[in-house]
């Protein structure tokens, strides 16, 4: 039990790292217009995940969580990020506070996920 909470802080912690350290400006201005940017920010979340092998789980399984990390990171930021999708919604309205919500919780979701994956 208490290495599953460790994991899931972790995922927390990453979660900050990656999205609001290592985001840059540029990044968070054009990762809904330049796959570029999408794809950096989707790399600074997998890689961050590469070191919950430290905690001694085995690097098959977690490198195949950095991969869906990835994929879905992508997913989930280009629907919110995109001006073509959720992104037309901009600060400081109502469905851009819902959809940023609606964003971090998918993420959020996807990490007790990994989690479970870890630990099956």
């Amino acid at each position: 039990m208490e290495r599953v909470f460790l994991v899931l802080v972790f995922f927390t912690l990453k979660h900050f790292l990656a999205d609001w350290v290592l985001q840059t400006d540029e990044i968070a201005r054009k990762k809904g217009k330049e796959i570029k940017f999408l794809l950096i920010h989707s790399f600074h979340h997998s890689f961050l995940i590469l070191l919950i092998a430290l905690f001694g789980f085995e690097w098959g399984r977690v490198i195949s969580i950095a991969a869906a990390e990835f994929i879905l990171h992508s997913f989930i930021d280009y629907l919110k990020a995109s001006e073509k999708l959720l992104g037309k919604y901009k600060y400081p309205s109502k469905p851009y506070f819902v959809f940023l919500g609606f964003d971090q919780t998918l993420h959020q979701l996807a990490y007790i996920l990994y989690s479970f994956l870890l630990f099956s």
